[in-house]
């Protein structure tokens, strides 16, 4: 065991080279750098803009509803049908028998 640890601290030292078809697992990964994001300024903007933008649309669905129920585009009345709409000999209710 200390014999296989003794040989991986060389394997990461660069002392010794790892062979073999798995040699390449042993040796640590080249350095590669990380994106650091966009400056915090542009986003916090972009945040404030989209939340105005959702305020507005609520602001106008909410005046868009107040209008339809003040003044509906179509007549106020029950969309149940009316007994001279069924016709003669058909009834609007349900019955239990088939």
């Amino acid at each position: 065991m200390k014999a296989a640890a003794f040989a991986l601290d060389l394997i990461q030292a660069g002392t010794i080279t790892a062979r073999g078809p798995l040699g390449h697992l042993l040796t640590p990964e080249p350095h590669q750098d990380v994106y650091a994001g966009d400056p915090l300024e542009p986003a916090r903007e972009a945040r404030v803009i989209l939340h105005r933008s959702w305020e507005e649309a609520r602001a106008d669905a909410e005046a868009w509803f107040q209008a339809a129920r003040a003044d509906p585009p179509w007549p106020a009345r029950s969309w149940a049908p009316s007994p001279a709409a069924a016709g003669p000999g058909r009834s609007t209710t349900a019955s239990a028998t088939p």
